[in-house]
């Protein structure tokens, strides 16, 4: 499985679908930049605080974020041993995420299977090891959102949410199971005409990168919380709601590919979920928590920028004794400057 292999999907798709698609998110950044323009005119600035400790407590959840994807592809990577350098996993992990800003949604994929690829991870393993933490961290996030059936504004509608809440984290959690998880996700690659996943991890290594996914969305939920805390005093109490808020912005965003990085479709959850606790402050979070993690994320793959090139000026030691052992067992060619006439 190659690289343009995964990158042909947009080459594939026929104009007037790329066409519906641009709408579709030119439509969606309107309707939603229209309603933020409208909550932050409710905005009492009087009453606004910026307070410096809970943003710093707020980045430092979403560098917790970019720890767990590393700490889950370390891992996955690992039970299909796999092992590359620290400098090559976290350039890995950091440059493809700039892709999802990118239409499409396959470009954060294909530039990770790229990069291993050039450190000698071959293509399915890379993909494989993508497409599964994907799909994990999907199910992960939409089990960790269903405590908003939970929610007191969704009770009052829906008396019996809590018996979806209960089916909808047993069917999550059964689906993880590596087994079952593995086989759907290789029935769907298949309807899609891609390549399926070979085997599943063995179960003492799938259960760190499945802890990871989960650790995610934990901590994207506290440095939602903490922003929201710099802006507007927000009780402990409600940190279960920003969780399972964030959760559910960022996972739906993701599977919505027609707004690049989930532009307008995250900050709407936030809209909806949070405002009635925070009321029009949820504006001004939504659009600063975006701020800052655009910027992390530019930073994040600049350093990995950086680290790439520094793995390629400094090799490990085993690299080059590797390189050695390949020059020393190759066969000796005669020069045939040195033969006789």
């Amino acid at each position: 499985m190659t690289t343009p292999d995964v990158q042909s999907d947009t080459k594939r798709k026929p104009a007037w679908l790329r066409a519906v698609q641009f709408l579709l998110c030119a439509a969606v950044v309107i309707a939603v930049a229209w309603t933020l323009v409208k909550q932050l005119k409710l905005v009492d600035w009087a009453h606004v605080r910026f307070a410096p400790l809970p943003s710093l407590l707020s980045i430092l959840a979403l560098l917790g974020v970019s720890a767990c994807q590393v700490a889950a592809r370390w891992t996955l990577l690992s039970a299909y041993n796999q092992r590359i350098g620290w400098r090559i996993q976290l350039a890995a992990s950091w440059i493809p995420q700039l892709g999802k800003y990118l239409p499409g949604g396959v470009a954060s994929i294909a530039g990770y299977v790229y990069l291993l690829r050039k450190h000698k991870v071959p293509g399915a393993v890379g993909l494989s090891v993508a497409v599964l933490l994907d799909a994990m961290a999907v199910i992960a996030g939409l089990i960790v959102s269903t405590p908003l059936l939970l929610w007191e504004p969704v009770r009052a509608k829906f008396p019996v949410a809590w018996i979806v809440c209960a089916a909808m984290i047993a069917i999550g959690l059964i689906l993880l199971h590596p087994r079952i998880f593995v086989a759907l996700l290789n029935w769907l690659l298949r309807k899609l005409k891609r390549q399926p996943i070979a085997a599943p991890p063995p179960l003492a290594r799938y259960i760190w990168p499945l802890i990871a996914s989960f650790a995610q969305w934990l901590f994207a939920g506290l440095a939602l919380y903490f922003m929201a805390l710099t802006i507007t005093p927000v009780p402990p109490r409600e940190i279960p709601l920003f969780i399972a808020s964030a959760a559910l912005a960022m996972t739906i965003s993701y599977l919505t590919p027609f707004t690049p990085g989930g532009i307008g479709i995250r900050e709407y959850i936030y809209l909806v979920t949070l405002r009635p606790l925070i009321g029009p402050q949820a504006a001004l979070v939504a659009l600063i928590l975006r701020l800052l993690q655009t910027i992390l994320e530019i930073a994040l793959a600049v350093i990995g920028m950086l680290l790439l090139r520094d793995a390629a000026a400094n090799p490990p030691p085993n690299v080059i004794l590797g390189e050695a052992k390949d020059l020393a067992n190759m066969p000796v060619q005669p020069d045939s400057s040195l033969r006789s006439e």
